[in-house]
Order: structure tokens, then C-alpha cells, then sequence
């Protein structure tokens, strides 16, 4: 229970947009809200948005709210079903955690049925295919020694050479000197102690 408890307060930790996405959903009819939420998780893999500018722009005039404020609620709401995916919240635990949030009782339970029903087949499914369509397939590397002319002579200056391919068959090529191969190393590092906190 405290490990769950830690998890939450990393992941959904207060913020001011946070806040103010909360009051904006809670603002919405119950049946608006379940439209909106039901669209967001059928389209959870696709490669398009939930919604085109359009349709942003009617639901704005729907929702009575300016567009920023309509693409503020649906990011929010897609996090939320990302995080709830991540994490395999239950819907009973999912509802716990939006009522923290400050999110109206008849949303939470309208978001948390939608996930009961629906998000046993999205875990199944980022299980095999991940959060993201393009993935990492394989590293090299190698490191090359750049001369440089300067008053006092030649200096040796060394740079690793980073090749990443991807998934969808593209190939990126990045170039570091050791200071930011330093840094680099040391963000893998924070990022791995995150993955391992959570897991």
C-alpha cells in the first residue's frame, strides 16, 4: 500500500495545469465526459490524435471552453489513461487516485468504469507492442578521435559515435564528446532508478 502510495504521488503530482484540468472535466455532464473519455481509449494506438482541430474546435463550443483549455482536458485525460496502463491500476484503484486528484465523484466513476471494462486489453496490448510505435531495436557504437589545430599544436579530442535503430526501419546517428557523453550516462542512470522504483 505504501509502495502504491509513493507511485502516485510521482506520477500525478499536483501542478497548477493539473488543477486546472481537473476542474475543466468536472465542469463537463457526465454523458459528455464518457463520450470523451471512450473516444480517448479507442484510439489509444492509433497513429492519429483522438480528435482533429474540427472537431477540437466543436467540442469547444460544446464544452463552452476556449481551445487551449479543450486540448489541455484531452492531453490530461490521455495521461491519465497512460499512467493508469502503466501502473495496471484497477478500476477501483484508478477511481481512488482521480478523487485525489479533485475530479468530481460522477467522472470518476464514469472514467473508472470505462477503464474496468476497456483497460484489461490495452495492458495485454502495450505487453507486447509498447507505449510508443517507434521503439529502439539496437545500439552500436564506436568512437573516433577528431584532430584540432591550435597555437600551442595538435590536440587529440575524442568523440563517441552513437547509431540507434529504430523500429520502423530508421536509422539516427548521434555524435558526443566526453563531456556529454558524461552527461548522457548520467540521465540513463536517473532514468534507470525511476524504471526500477516502479517496478
Amino acid at each position: 500500500l505504501n509502495r502504491k502510495r509513493k507511485i502516485f504521488t510521482m506520477v500525478f503530482e499536483q501542478s497548477a495545469s493539473l488543477e486546472r484540468s481537473m476542474q475543466l472535466a468536472s465542469s463537463l455532464q457526465a454523458s459528455q465526459m464518457k463520450s470523451l473519455f471512450n473516444r480517448i481509449v479507442d484510439h489509444f494506438h492509433s497513429k492519429n490524435e483522438a480528435f482533429s482541430k474540427e472537431q477540437k474546435s466543436q467540442l469547444a463550443e460544446n464544452f463552452e471552453m476556449t481551445k487551449p483549455e479543450v486540448q489541455l482536458l484531452t492531453e490530461t485525460l490521455l495521461f491519465i489513461l497512460q499512467t493508469a496502463a502503466h501502473n495496471k491500476l484497477s478500476g477501483k484503484a484508478l477511481a481512488k487516485h482521480l478523487r485525489r486528484l479533485g475530479l468530481a465523484d460522477d467522472h470518476v466513476g464514469v472514467i473508472a468504469t470505462i477503464w474496468q471494462s476497456k483497460g484489461s486489453a490495452i495492458i495485454a496490448s502495450l505487453m507486447t507492442s509498447g507505449f510508443y510505435s517507434k521503439q529502439l531495436e539496437n545500439l552500436t557504437w564506436s568512437l573516433d578521435v577528431e584532430v584540432a589545430n591550435s597555437v600551442v599544436g595538435q590536440t587529440a579530442r575524442p568523440n563517441a559515435k552513437l547509431q540507434l535503430d529504430i523500429s520502423d526501419g530508421e536509422s539516427i546517428t548521434v555524435g558526443m564528446n566526453e563531456d556529454q557523453l558524461s552527461v548522457f550516462y548520467s540521465q540513463l542512470e536517473q532514468i534507470q532508478s525511476q524504471l526500477d522504483a516502479l517496478s
